[in-house]
C-alpha cells in the first residue's frame, strides 16, 4: 500500500487511519442526482407538450438561464 505524508502524520497520532476506508463512495448522492435529472427531463418534456409550439416554452427558459 502506498503511502503518503498525510496518512503517516495520522498514523503518528496514535489514531489508525485508512485512506481506502475514507473515500468510500456515497450511494445516496449519486441515486439523488439521478432522481433530480429524471425529474428535470421530466419537466422538460412537460414543457415541450404544453406550448403550442413544440419546444416554445423550453427555448424560452434556455434563453433566460444560459
Amino acid at each position: 500500500m502506498i503511502q503518503n505524508s498525510f496518512c503517516e502524520r495520522l498514523k503518528q497520532s496514535g489514531k489508525e487511519f485508512s485512506i481506502s476506508k475514507m473515500m468510500v463512495v456515497d450511494l445516496l448522492h449519486e441515486f439523488e442526482l439521478g432522481v433530480w435529472k429524471t425529474l428535470f427531463v421530466h419537466l422538460i418534456r412537460i414543457l415541450h407538450a404544453a406550448s403550442g409550439r413544440p419546444g416554445a416554452l423550453a427555448d424560452t427558459l434556455n434563453t433566460r438561464y444560459v
